[in-house]
């Protein structure tokens, strides 16, 4: 069965940021570039989990991950 990953941050310094999801141990570097920003393409795709909404473009995962929201 696939999952949304849930990452842990296990360390973060001025090159990148190290997480480990609590579920399959997956390990996920992401660098930072030289002003200290890291890509948010690359961690909106990772973290999906942490920023499904209940309207737009990721609503179908979150009423996966939630059920059908409330109105």
């Amino acid at each position: 069965m696939t999952h949304y990953h849930q990452y842990q941050r296990i360390s973060e310094n001025k090159d990148g940021i190290v997480e480990i999801c609590k579920i399959c141990n997956k390990r996920l570097v992401t660098r930072k570039d030289k002003d200290g920003r890291i890509d948010n393409q690359v961690y909106a795709r990772e973290h999906i989990a942490d920023i499904a909404q209940p309207t737009g473009p990721t609503a179908h995962i979150f009423v996966k991950l939630y059920g059908k929201p409330k109105v």
